[in-house]
């Protein structure tokens, strides 16, 4: 069961009725097991999204969005490594989907397709002066 909380000040407080209901259940004093994780930023992920799809319609390299996106992630280093038979090794990019992925792991991608989009797509660009300009364009919402 995922249940959702905020921090405030020392203390976690359920965000909905369901994760207010699943707190009431335990008893005061008892000890639980909890699994944190910041929850997705769906903007942002729609925004990594928009950069994609900008990049793809001015280049010719690569066949779809997706395609372009896995390169992004192999570059970035967000892939699963496997040795093949011949001693090989084979990158399979990972998914950045919400349900693959947490918020602190999104923002650790986030920093480096910036850098490796600086470094091959935009290397006059200033990587600060690209993270400035994305925040801009996202309102400030990630």
């Amino acid at each position: 069961m995922l249940l959702r909380f905020r921090k405030h000040r020392l203390a976690l407080h359920p965000t909905d009725d369901e994760g207010a209901a699943a707190l009431a259940r335990i008893k005061e004093g008892t000890e639980v097991a909890v699994e944190v994780k910041r929850s997705r930023n769906a903007r942002h992920l729609a925004l990594y999204w928009s950069v994609i799809h900008a990049l793809f319609e001015h280049q010719d390299r690569y066949a779809s969005a997706e395609n372009l996106s896995d390169a992004f992630k192999v570059a970035s280093g967000l892939t699963d490594t496997f040795v093949l038979p011949t001693g090989k090794e084979f990158h399979v990019p990972r998914s950045i989907s919400f349900a693959k992925m947490d918020q602190d792991d999104m923002d650790m991608f986030w920093g480096n397709f910036v850098r490796v989009m600086c470094e091959s797509v935009l290397p006059r660009m200033d990587e600060e002066a690209v993270r400035y300009i994305l925040n801009m364009v996202d309102g400030g919402n990630r």
